[in-house]
């Protein structure tokens, strides 16, 4: 199945991501860049293990939005 090309500035305002970090966000990524989010909860360590081992560039989310992206 083919992915489908999104406006990421939508989906992450959906999510309630303020518009400085999606800002930030697609300056990071770039126009061929791949962006993961994972709500790996209690698996924190494990997930982040993963992409480190896989040439992942981490990013957290900043605390003022953790709320807004798992309520």
């Amino acid at each position: 199945v083919p992915y489908t090309g999104l406006v990421l500035s939508d989906a992450l305002g959906a999510l309630g991501v303020l518009p400085a970090t999606i800002d930030l966000m697609e300056r990071e990524v770039g126009a061929n860049g791949t962006l993961i989010m994972v709500d790996a909860g209690p698996r924190c360590n494990e997930v982040e293990s993963i992409l480190v081992q896989n040439r992942g560039i981490l990013r957290t989310v900043m605390a003022t939005e953790q709320a807004k992206m798992t309520s």
